[in-house]
């Protein structure tokens, strides 16, 4: 959703109150909204131009959360300074901080920029991330076992950097309440399953502690209908890049190239390869 005010063709019909919880120094809200096309010549015009009547009706649901910061915030974490130079050389995400100059001119205030990273030293030396519930159904275990995979490859390029922590990732149980990806207390891994008609593969916002640049909560949207309606071409891409490769090398068997790739190779797809 892009916009959705007074010039928008998208207006909301009804909100729902799905959860909440209200404790010490912790608040968070989730709401349902319904959204509709405004019933307008225009509006329905451009709908039928676009060829949109499908989509005109939709749920979203909206998390609000708030949570003090000292609840949040690492006691022991040392702010990094980012000046404007480094900016085009390193690409790093930053935080900026503003603040009137002395005379208080707000035309012209003071500004400075913090490196966005998570705590060094995480709590046992672990940064951990819950997995949502939907990654425990049977027909996501492929989706699961990438996902360990990944992790384990990302930890080894940590500790090769001698990183002080690694990732751990954790599954939340089938019978408990499930952790919202919205509760800034959790980072989160989020399996969405619908596929999406932009295309989207990933997204991973983060929350940050505007006074330091720490990282205090990030979770990463892994779009699993996505995935499954490119893998077909994103197999057939791969098939042509390896066949290119190794062509360009050295001749190879048939038996050769499908030993070397972990995969059976169609005949048609020999059919360039030198003699």
């Amino acid at each position: 959703i892009w916009n959705v005010g007074e010039d928008s063709c998208t207006s909301v019909k009804s909100t729902r109150l799905v959860d909440y919880e209200i404790s010490d120094g912790v608040i968070n809200i989730e709401i349902e909204k319904t959204f509709s096309l405004k019933p307008t010549f225009r509006c329905t015009i451009e709908s039928w131009i676009r060829d949109d009547f499908s989509i005109n009706s939709f749920k979203t649901n909206f998390h609000y959360s708030l949570v003090e910061l000292d609840k949040l915030a690492s006691p022991d974490y040392e702010p990094i300074a980012y000046p404007i130079p480094d900016h085009g050389r390193f690409g790093f995400f930053k935080s900026k901080e503003e603040r009137f100059s002395p005379d208080f001119d707000f035309q012209r205030p003071e500004e400075r920029y913090f490196l966005n990273r998570f705590n060094p030293n995480q709590p046992n030396g672990e940064l951990v991330y819950y997995l949502t519930k939907n990654f425990n159904k049977p027909k996501n275990k492929v989706l699961l076992d990438a996902t360990y995979e990944a992790i384990e490859v990302m930890n080894k390029g940590l500790d090769r950097i001698g990183n002080p922590f690694k990732i751990v990732v954790k599954q939340q149980e089938d019978d408990a309440k499930e952790l919202s990806p919205g509760d800034l207390r959790h980072n989160m891994i989020v399996l969405i399953e619908d596929p999406l008609s932009n295309g989207l593969l990933g997204y991973g916002p983060s929350v940050k502690n505007p006074k330091t640049g720490e990282i205090l909560k990030a979770h990463s949207n892994m779009y699993g209908g996505v995935l499954k309606a490119i893998s077909r071409r994103a197999y057939d891409e791969a098939v042509d890049i390896s066949e290119e490769q190794f062509a360009e090398k050295q001749s190879f068997s048939k038996e050769e190239l499908e030993a070397a790739q972990g995969f059976t190779v169609a005949p048609s797809a020999l059919d360039n390869l030198p003699a």
